[in-house]
């Protein structure tokens, strides 16, 4: 199946290509299994979005997901 991933802020740099990256995944790929393929440290995916929705580690995703991560954010 096709996901879309999106790397933003400082996440940009584990991107092969630029931003989005089109996976091909087998049905029941987990984020955290997506998050290891594009080479980007767990740790450092601190905001997850699945589809416009926050979203964790474990989920599992569907066809035509996008997936979007975030670095930690600053701010206060």
């Amino acid at each position: 199946m096709k996901i879309e991933v999106k790397l933003h802020a400082q996440l940009r740099k584990f991107a092969p290509q630029r931003s989005p990256i089109t996976l091909d995944v087998k049905e029941g790929t987990t984020i955290r299994q997506v998050i290891a393929k594009v080479g980007v440290p767990l740790k450092k995916a601190k905001l997850i979005i699945v589809n416009g929705l926050r979203g964790k580690p474990a989920d599992k995703l569907s066809e035509n997901t996008v997936l979007d991560l975030f670095p930690p954010l600053a701010g206060g």
